[in-house]
Formats: C-alpha cells, sequence, structure tokens
C-alpha cells in the first residue's frame, strides 16, 4: 500500500560518502534527494568519523516516502553539488 505511514521516514544514515565541495562546518543546512529528477527537500546534515571511515546523518524537515538502503542520497545548496553518499 503506497499510503502506509510505514513507508515515511524523516532520517538517513549514509556511509560511502563522497565531497565535491566539503562544508565549512556541521551540522549544516542544506537540499537533498535520494531519487533521480525528486524535488529537492530541505535537509540537516551532521557527520560522525571513525579513522577513514565516515557517516553523515541527514534529517529531512519533512518525512520522506520509501527511501531504502543502496540508495544514493545527494546533497545541494543552491545549484552546487556537495556531494553524497549510499544510504544504509
Amino acid at each position: 500500500n503506497p499510503d502506509d505511514r510505514r513507508l515515511l521516514k524523516n532520517k538517513a544514515e549514509v556511509e560511502a560518502v563522497n565531497w565535491i565541495s566539503l562544508p565549512a562546518k556541521f551540522p549544516f543546512k542544506c537540499k537533498a534527494r535520494f531519487r533521480h529528477q525528486q524535488k529537492l527537500q530541505e535537509a540537516e546534515v551532521s557527520r560522525s568519523t571513525h579513522g577513514n571511515h565516515q557517516k553523515i546523518y541527514v534529517k529531512f524537515k519533512s518525512p520522506q516516502r520509501a527511501m531504502a538502503p543502496g540508495q544514493s542520497l545527494v546533497l545541494y545548496k543552491g545549484k552546487i553539488c556537495l556531494g553524497g553518499g549510499v544510504i544504509v
């Protein structure tokens, strides 16, 4: 059922992060999407780093439908792509 509320999530944990333009500080606000040509969504990004391993945590302003592990999540500031990673 596409209207099932269990499909809604407002947080994503992201690994295998690649930065094109590393933000100056964390947490920061930006826009994000996890589907090709999806409307950009308002989000806040925080991170944790353990050695060379980095995870980011993306909290969306409004719940998102059907985010799934393995999907790519991409971050934007205006029209500039900051980078992205894989939802776990």
